[in-house]
Formats: structure tokens, sequence, C-alpha cells
């Protein structure tokens, strides 16, 4: 692993960021659904050997619906993270992701994986 990139410094984040605008949402005025990951493995849909899994947090039941079908369809597995109050924590294993694949300690196509 080279050290050509300086790690980003981990920080406790605030309940709200400029980083939970830029998270996907399936109803921009009800704010019903978000979820944060790496377009690789989105679009790959795997991560290592396992089937990539979405984390979705939100207040919205039909938002937060729709979006884990939405996610489903797209061959993905979806897990319901709770209120959107969790986004906070969401957003933290994100930036934690991009740290980690900015320190080159793991690949921009690589992250975490949910074995249920």
């Amino acid at each position: 692993m080279g050290t050509s990139r300086q790690s980003l410094p981990l920080r406790p984040r605030p309940a709200t960021s400029p980083g939970l605008e830029l998270m996907v949402s399936v109803r921009q005025p009800r704010q019903g659904g978000r979820r944060a990951g790496f377009a690789g493995t989105l679009v790959s849909g795997v991560v290592g050997p396992n089937t990539t899994t979405v984390l979705i947090a939100g207040d919205d039941a039909v938002a937060k619906s729709e979006l884990a079908d939405a996610i489903a369809a797209g061959g993905l597995k979806v897990v319901d993270a709770g209120p959107l109050a969790r986004a906070r924590e969401l957003e933290a294993l994100g930036f934690l992701q991009i740290n980690l694949a900015a320190g080159e300690k793991i690949s921009w196509t690589g992250g975490f994986g949910v074995v249920a």
C-alpha cells in the first residue's frame, strides 16, 4: 500500500451535515429514504464474495419501501437501518470507507459487507 495520499481526519459528525444533502433521496420533499455507498460496489453488485447490501434510513415508511424496492430490483440487498436519525451513523460508516480508500488501505471498489 502506498503512502502517497494523506488520510482524512476522523472527527465526530454533526447530526445533520452537507454530506446528508448529497445522498440519494427517493422523495426529496418528504426526506423519506437515504442511502450512501461507493458507486463501484453498486454497479458491480458485489463486495468481495458478497452481494452488495445497501443500508437505508428514513422516517417515511412509504419512501423507504419504494427505495428498498428499487434497490432490490437492481439485484442488491437492502437493510433498513431505522429512522432518519440513523443517517448520522451511516454517514460515518461511509466517511470511514472513503478515508480507508483515500489512504489506500482498501480499494475504491472495496467496502464493508453485511452477512446476515
